[in-house]
């Protein structure tokens, strides 16, 4: 079974046991190693139209009491810098970065009379966010518009609420999103139109993906299963979820103007999906192998590098309007760690790149060199 995208031609090849698609004309993306200075901590980054990429690392081993500090990689260049945490901070995880070079992540204190909770990163300066309860809350996703969505917790029940914060004249304002029944909730990622989503509890063993729109609540579909949550929303509005299906195994979908499309169907194994485009490109990890997810079609990362050199993808955390990815790989060319994926030439002499960007307005995750300069004091290259 033949099939096309981007003008590559694809076929259904075996892989590790199961099919995946993959083209056979020419490979789509080449593997750059990222040389950060110390390891990554968790599975989460983002990824900016301009290159730049946010991690969590492990602190420099001569940083005493800090475990997790945020770092800024400019990927075409390979330069860093890591993100000046709260004084006192023994963790301060990143995870989203806009187009104005704005971040936001959370701070973990070094003891409790330290400051703690959901933090923004913004011309040099950290700050922590205001909170219902304070040192319980978390920040996830920031838009354009520095609108940010996170948790928090009620004083009162305890439960996890989803949160928004926007800044006023009088500084940062909370508000907690609406959930079913007063239940508990999380919010994960915002676009550009301030449409929220995330998951939230609709009854004692029943957890749904939910979206946000003007602060009125919409439940999504499930897959059967009793766990669903909304992953990423882009600025057309598409959702991408991951949900339990009957079987209680991961799987993946995406929703759109009312109907839902699965991902990856004829592949057996956990989904995880971690990030997705304005052109509704996704990539995660399925059973141990990184995904790109486009136009219908699951593609194994590991069958569409030109450099693969023998090596493993394992996972995919970030893709933007490019079609440039960041995935974690082991033994490739000698080097495991943290690689950049860019699109290369396919036959016809027009690269995947610009069909994305054809396809596609810019994504959130967006920062300019003048912003991101201004914000971390980087000296980028020319």
């Amino acid at each position: 079974m033949l099939l096309a995208s981007s003008g590559a031609v694809l076929v259904l090849a075996a892989v590790a046991g199961v099919s995946i698609a993959s083209p056979i004309a020419m490979p789509l993306y080449r593997a750059t190693p990222l040389p950060l200075p110390r390891p990554i901590t968790d599975d989460y980054s983002a990824l900016t139209n301009d290159g730049f990429a946010a991690f969590t690392v492990y602190p420099p081993v001569e940083v005493q009491g800090l475990y997790a500090q945020g770092l800024v990689v400019n990927t075409r260049t390979g330069t860093s810098s890591l993100v000046a945490p709260i004084p006192g901070a023994v963790r301060a995880y990143l995870r989203d970065i806009n187009e104005s070079g704005t971040a936001v992540g959370t701070t973990v204190p070094m003891s409790s009379a330290g400051t703690a909770g959901p933090t923004v990163y913004r011309n040099g300066v950290a700050e922590i966010l205001p909170e219902h309860r304070v040192g319980s809350g978390m920040a996830f996703a920031i838009n354009d518009a520095g609108v940010i969505v996170g948790r928090t917790r009620d004083v009162r029940t305890g439960m996890l609420k989803p949160a928004i914060w926007t800044e006023q004249s009088s500084g940062w304002s909370l508000s907690v999103l609406s959930t079913p029944t007063s239940r508990s909730g999380m919010a994960f990622d915002v676009n550009n139109a301030g449409v929220v989503v995330g998951l939230a509890e609709t009854s004692t063993t029943e957890v749904r993906p939910v979206v946000w729109r003007e602060a009125r609540l919409e439940i999504l579909p499930s897959l059967g299963g009793n766990f669903a949550q909304a992953v990423r929303i882009n600025d057309a509005g598409q959702v991408v979820c991951m949900a339990t299906d009957v079987t209680d195994e991961m799987r993946a979908y995406v929703w759109s103007d009312g109907h839902v499309t699965e991902i990856g169907t004829d592949l057996p194994g956990r989904i995880d999906v971690f990030d997705m485009n304005n052109a509704g490109d996704c990539v995660g990890s399925i059973a141990g192998r990184a995904f790109l997810y486009r136009n219908g079609v699951t593609m194994d990362l590991n069958q569409v590098v030109d450099n693969l050199d023998g090596g493993h993808f394992y996972r995919a955390s970030a893709i933007n309007d490019y079609g440039e990815i960041i995935a974690m790989g082991s033994s490739i060319g000698g080097f495991s760690g943290v690689f950049a994926l860019t699109p290369v030439q396919v036959p016809g002499g027009t690269s995947i790149a610009l069909f994305v960007v054809l396809a596609s307005a810019r994504r959130h995750r967006y920062c300019g060199s003048s912003q991101a300069n201004r914000l971390f004091n980087w000296s980028r290259p020319s």
